[in-house]
């Protein structure tokens, strides 16, 4: 069943406007046509068209202090036969003000006689029914027409608008109804206040997706229950009577089912948000029947009938279509459970100390009248003085009662700020950092697990960085960057809760595509972390343990961390990049490290290694001054460490004269032999002009010797506790090693593993095969020549 329609904003703006308008219309039709009542004579009671005695009364009517009831029927008056109210009327402005009137009532079987007297229908009767009533209508339309306002495309708050249209014009009608008998907009509206709130509770708090026999058997019957109530109103008392009771009993079975509808879907859900609506409407049930039973308690318990009404327990009653149009209409209702806990914290510590008050002055009042024989404003002042320092430290004691026995999630937020902070700043390597911070938040808000997802260059994207209780996070898995939850929190610069995706307009046309990423990784809650107005991480959240939903205070601890991890997460980076670049260009770096991988991770992987090595340095360093070597090998590196980074190689090491390099890690590169081959033979051709250059300056020209393999290696951090380095181990490593030995100077020489995954890129010359240390078997060889 959908749950939305389309419904420009100027088709709402007219529905409202109309149902406003026609609604104070109504109000000022109904005082305009009833106020000539207000002073005048009246019997003493109200009665419908056909002469039925009906709900509204005062109880210092004489009518109903004389035995008069609720559904009496006027047969006659003074002797009079009277066939519709507007005789009993007539009769009583014909007799006037204090005329005794002897009135035949037919109770049930009973015929009874009864006399009243005449008496005035004063200003303060007027309102304190009519008045009352116009303002509960009121409520229930003001509630309709703001949800629809707010939400029109909803049909929740389409089918909350008919309801409250419904009661609304209904009770508006109550004074014409009620007094001057033209009325007729009470007979249509009853019968339909059962079904629009069974049409209610067909779509909240979720739509029900499999039809209800029983509600369209309900709604089917509405039309013939109308009409039946309608039609007997004019013809016959007693067939009224039938069908008042009729119309009881389908208003009974609508309402009862609704609230059936709306308490299984409440019970049922996984939806915390659903969930966190029945609360909602629950406490607003609270609020009218506390109020109602208050009240009554007050008039028929404690004797003060004459001073307190249940007319004026009307408004409160307004709690509960306020809590369901504010339950439809808000799509975070979260810190409702704040409200509650605070409301039940002071409404048991003010019971509490009005309790410990009376208890204290008495002992303290006894006490000093025994002391000093004068004690009461001693023992009140006394009192007032020990509650006053006991009230704040009391508070917090319920407080945390409370949140142990109902919420189980409570923590300090300030002291969850200070330790998460203590991290940032204390740390500063990337990954630690980042677990510290998850687990801290974790441990606090008592969430079932969470994970960071850093952005990465290319492919261009976020990828999780570090996850709790998910095991090792799964790198492969990239969030794309032009992914609209991405889109949504560069846009928005602030949290993001799957209830804000099911019911905010704004994610209407992603929000199939960003609640299918958010089931599926369990996230309801993602929090942007923004660095110099760029989103360069994700922080999510699953729900809580204890089921509680995250509340503004909860979001804001966390958007205050995030803003601070920022930085941190800022500074980690370029510290990382600092590490990194020993072994990286640049670029490279760069990429690693927004790519989020982990240099201390070892793995087997196949690469292609290059060793570089200057033919004759020994016997050459041995000529030269040493400040003159160390130019000599200064210039050498610098110009090859400017190749390897051109061809995008991570340079190992430097071992004297000779150079380790490999291709194919950390950053993946399908090409990593082709890299190495160009590079290989780039190194040689620099190493030429770097002897013509040496040639005009009179030194002695150089070479170097250049072997290349590719296999499968060990590669990682590797070492010690105390020192890591980065770097490649294994039997293909060797063979690299023994190829550049075998190199004469300005060779490459590569095996057949590279030459394989090279194909005809370059010009070869087949050596045949060769022994080399270590290997039982030969290794086949070529020497490249130049590029084809």
């Amino acid at each position: 069943m959908p749950e939305r329609i389309n419904i420009s904003n100027r088709a709402r703006n007219a529905v409202v406007a109309v149902l406003g308008l026609l609604f104070v219309a109504l109000c000022n039709w109904s005082v305009i046509t009833t106020q000539a009542r207000i002073d005048g004579p009246f019997p003493g009671f109200l009665v419908l068209r056909n002469n039925l005695v009906i709900q509204p009364w005062l109880p210092h009517w004489e009518g109903i202090q004389r035995g008069i009831k609720v559904g009496d029927i006027i047969l006659a008056v003074d002797g009079e036969t009277v066939t519709t109210a507007m005789d009993i009327d007539r009769i009583v402005q014909q007799r006037g003000l204090g005329a005794e009137l002897s009135y035949a009532v037919r109770r049930g079987t009973q015929d009874l006689e009864l006399t009243i007297p005449v008496e005035r229908f004063s200003r303060q009767d007027y309102l304190t029914i009519f008045a009352l009533f116009m303002v509960y209508g009121f409520g229930f339309l003001a509630s309709g027409l703001v949800v629809f306002f707010l939400k029109p495309r909803s049909l929740a708050s389409c089918a909350w608008l008919a309801f409250g249209a419904t009661v609304g014009f209904t009770f508006a009608a109550v004074p014409e109804y009620s007094t001057n008998h033209r009325g007729v907009l009470q007979l249509i509206g009853w019968p339909l206040i059962g079904p629009s709130l069974l049409l209610v509770s067909l779509y909240f708090p979720v739509a029900i997706e499999r039809r209800s026999r029983l509600a369209s058997a309900l709604f089917l019957a509405t039309p013939l229950v109308g009409f039946f109530y309608f039609y007997s109103f004019w013809t016959d008392i007693s067939l009224f009577l039938r069908a008042d009771t009729v119309f009881l009993s389908h208003y009974a079975l609508c309402s009862i089912y609704a609230v059936f509808l709306m308490c299984r879907s409440f019970l049922r859900t996984p939806d915390p948000l659903t969930r966190q609506k029945g609360k909602v409407v629950l406490l607003g049930f609270i609020v009218a029947t506390a109020t109602s039973l208050g009240g009554l308690f007050g008039n028929f318990v404690l004797g003060t009938i004459h001073v307190y009404h249940y007319y004026w327990l009307l408004p409160f009653n307004l709690a509960v279509p306020a809590s369901l149009g504010y339950a439809i209409v808000k799509h975070n209702l979260f810190d409702v459970d704040l409200l509650i806990r605070r409301s039940v914290t002071y409404f048991l510590v003010t019971s509490i100390v009005v309790a410990l008050f009376f208890v204290l002055i008495t002992i303290l009042s006894l006490g000093l009248q025994y002391v000093s024989g004068q004690s009461s404003q001693i023992a009140a002042v006394l009192s007032t003085l020990t509650l006053a320092m006991l009230f704040g430290p009391l508070r917090d004691r319920v407080d945390r009662v409370i949140d142990r026995r109902f919420y189980r999630e409570r923590y300090e937020y300030r002291a969850t700020l200070q330790k998460a902070s203590e991290a940032l700043v204390s740390i500063i390597e990337l990954e630690p950092l980042l677990d510290q911070l998850i687990h801290t938040v974790v441990e606090a808000l008592k969430v079932d697990r969470g994970s960071i997802l850093l952005k990465q260059e290319e492919p261009a994207g976020f990828v999780v960085a570090i996850a709790s209780n998910r095991g090792k996070p799964n790198r492969t898995s990239l969030l794309e960057a032009d992914h609209p939850i991405v889109q949504h929190l560069e846009i928005r610069r602030g949290s993001i809760q799957i209830n804000d995706v099911q019911e905010l307009e704004e994610f209407d046309e992603d929000r199939e595509r960003m609640l299918q990423m958010m089931r599926e990784f369990n996230v309801v809650l993602l929090i942007p972390v923004l660095y110099e107005q760029r989103l360069i991480a994700i922080f999510d959240l699953s729900a809580k343990k204890s089921g509680a939903w995250y509340s503004s205070d909860d979001i804001d601890l966390l958007q205050t961390l995030m803003n601070t991890t920022a930085v941190s997460i800022a500074n980690a980076r370029k510290v990382e990049e600092s590490k990194v670049a020993r072994f990286l260009s640049p670029r490279l770096a760069k990429a690693m490290i927004h790519g989020y991988d982990d240099l201390t991770r070892v793995k087997r992987k196949r690469l292609t290694i290059v060793f570089a090595d200057i033919r004759g340095f020994a016997a050459l360093s041995e000529n030269l001054e040493p400040d003159e070597t160390v130019e000599l090998l200064k210039r050498y590196q610098s110009e090859m460490t400017e190749l390897i980074y051109e061809y995008e190689g991570t340079l190992d090491k430097f071992m004297g004269d000779g150079i380790m390099i490999f291709f194919g890690d950390p950053v993946e590169q399908e090409d990593h032999a082709a890299r190495a081959v160009r590079m290989a033979v780039a190194m040689q051709k620099k190493m030429g002009d770097l002897r013509a250059e040496w040639r005009e300056s009179g030194r002695e020209e150089l070479s170097i010797g250049i072997g290349i393999n590719t296999g499968y290696v060990t590669v990682g951090g590797i070492g010690s506790k105390h020192h890591l380095d980065y770097t490649v181990i294994g039997n293909e490593v060797n063979i690299a090693a023994r190829l550049e030995s075998v190199a004469t100077g300005g060779e490459i020489i590569m095996s057949q593993a590279t030459h394989r995954d090279i194909g005809d890129l370059v010009d070869v010359e087949d050596r045949g095969a060769v022994t080399v240390k270590g290997l039982a078997k030969p290794v086949q060889i070529y020497s490249v020549g130049g590029f084809i």
